[in-house]
């Protein structure tokens, strides 16, 4: 999704600084593309050269003109505050209060703009990826942030889920209201369901843009027993909220390796599933046990199996060792990275490389764009 091209105009220069700077280091970021002014000149001349390209002008009413306002009918025109001047009293122009708090004021800003009819992205829908291995230390952490990244950096909106019960691998680098956002999220999912009422509040609300990743997430989990009473409506609830907001392109999930109910509904709604395998004898003997317990207990497993599955052989060192089992159709492989045994990063990195960002994009750009399997060669 487009960040959305926003131009500030306020006569305050000092009202200009706070504000860029907090759009800069918030979750808004990646959705908001700030141009700012407080000469109604310089101005001017802006959209006259690329007024084309705006999506929104938030302006004090007396930079606001008829004229302006017929020449780009397209821009999402909004009052920053201030009496409203004779010649605008005939204009139904949104306002907005100005000195609210900022993070109000952008998330007011952002519903007035796409709207809840419009945040539905007009390419398509957002696409729910879930990665998952039956076995633990597969890999699955870092498969999950990297593709997340990856997507990002290609000009993605990315959501990072972590359903894991102990969750691995990021470090809380959010504002402090945003570190219970989850637990806050399920229990006004719970209310709204309740009240048999959607949930009003927009994500930006509980999550955060981490820079790591360059996505957005929820801080960890402190509290076990919020996640372990989490059953499968709970999370098909917090996966259609996510995904139906229409902020993100992607939802990348990544899961437990046990079956549960957080399992069971990204098995529901995901539209495909990245399954990581091991060249292990062992690990690829309980992958198989597990793959015949879903066929048996599952009757809608061999349409999964079918639309959804997708084996990546993780650690991939040139060879296969051992046979797969017969149910395994082997969709892309991902290098070993040895160094990453010996060099054990400290948490809250990333590990990367660039031959694993390689083979990363190829996988990731087959996932959203391609249809057959990951053109990626032995040996």
């Amino acid at each position: 999704m487009h960040p959305i091209k926003l131009v500030l105009v306020v006569r305050e220069e000092e009202y200009i600084e706070p504000f860029l700077q907090y759009v800069h280091t918030s979750e808004y970021d990646r959705s908001l593309k700030v141009t700012a002014f407080s000469k109604a000149e310089s101005f001017s001349r802006y959209m006259d050269q690329c007024g084309d390209d705006v999506d929104s002008v938030l302006a004090e009413p007396t930079f606001l003109q008829d004229v302006a306002m017929a020449k780009h009918p397209h821009i999402r025109w909004v009052l920053l505050g201030g009496l409203v001047t004779p010649e605008l009293s005939q204009q139904p122009l949104p306002r907005l209060d100005k000195y609210q708090s900022l993070h109000q004021l952008l998330m007011s800003l952002v519903e007035l703009i796409r709207g809840a009819h419009e945040q539905k992205r007009k390419e398509g829908y957002t696409q729910v990826i879930g990665v998952y291995s039956a076995t633990g230390g597969s890999g699955k952490t870092t498969v999950s942030l990297n593709l997340t990244r990856q997507w990002a950096e290609e000009g993605r909106s990315v959501f990072y889920l972590n359903l894991e019960t102990v969750g691995s691998g990021l470090l809380f680098t959010g504002p402090e209201s945003k570190r219970d956002g989850l637990a806050r999220l399920l229990y006004d999912l719970k209310a709204a369901n309740d009240r048999q009422e959607g949930l009003k509040a927009p994500v930006s609300a509980y999550a955060y843009r981490h820079a790591e990743i360059q996505g957005d997430t929820f801080p960890p989990v402190d509290n076990l027993e919020e996640l372990l009473e989490m059953g499968c409506a709970d999370t098909v609830s917090l996966i259609d909220y996510i995904a139906g907001s229409g902020m993100y392109d992607v939802v990348v999930i990544d899961t437990d390796a046990y079956p549960d109910g957080r399992m069971d509904a990204v098995f529901q709604k995901a539209d495909q599933i990245v399954w990581l395998v091991v060249d292990d004898h062992e690990a690829l003997r309980k992958t198989g046990i597990w793959l015949g317990h879903l066929e048996r207990t599952r009757p809608d497993f061999p349409s999964i199996m079918q639309n959804k599955l997708k084996f990546v052989l993780n650690r991939y060192t040139g060879s296969k060792q051992v046979e797969m089992p017969p149910q395994i159709k082997l969709y892309g492989l991902l290098p070993l990275i040895p160094v990453w045994s010996h060099q054990p990063t400290r948490q809250g990195e990333l590990p990367h490389s660039p031959v694993y960002q390689r083979d990363v994009i190829k996988l990731g750009r087959e996932l959203l764009d391609g249809a057959g399997t990951v053109n990626m060669q032995e040996g």
